[in-house]
């Protein structure tokens, strides 16, 4: 009995204490903190919100990870937010960028989606920036670890953009 409730506490996934988790169903939760939120699956672990607004999501023993950031108030065009998404995405890792291409998201949002090729041209980073009527911006990222994962995190980070609020 003790070794199956060891076992359980130690395979739920840590979440950061400014999140609250909704259920949606047996398989996703609803990610909720103070200004947005948005659906993963609940065995992903959620970080703490960094000061710069960034806030990582992890699925033990991947190296894979969703990534959610924060920004704006400012009115700013696309052009020149692709342009400082780039440079910060570059300082952190070297690729191939996409040229960024426009829509709606389906919570009603401007948006612009992008991806970053690793050097086998593999698109493994991609990215959406999502933006409210008040200049905010949600920006969402998934990194894949491998080709053979890119179906479920193409999945799991579809299912973010789609599921994105602004609070």
């Amino acid at each position: 009995m003790l070794s199956i409730l060891l076992g359980s506490l130690l395979s739920t996934p840590k979440v950061a204490p400014d999140v609250t988790i909704e259920p949606v169903n047996k398989e996703i939760v609803r990610v909720v903190v103070p200004g947005y939120s948005f659906e993963i699956p609940k065995e992903w672990s959620i970080g703490r919100e960094t000061p710069w607004g960034q806030r990582d999501m992890s699925l033990e023993g991947s190296k894979g990870k969703l990534g959610v950031m924060t920004g704006g108030g400012e009115p700013s065009n696309w052009d020149d937010l692709y342009r400082v998404s780039l440079y910060f995405i570059n300082r952190e890792e070297r690729g191939e960028p996409t040229p960024y291409r426009e829509f709606e998201s389906k919570g009603g949002y401007p948006s612009i989606a992008f991806e970053v090729k690793n050097s086998e041209g593999f698109a493994s980073r991609r990215y959406a920036i999502l933006k409210n009527k008040d200049h905010r911006i949600l920006a969402l990222s998934v990194r894949i670890p491998a080709e053979k994962d890119e179906k479920a995190f193409t999945a799991h980070f579809q299912r973010m953009i789609d599921t994105a609020r602004f609070r």
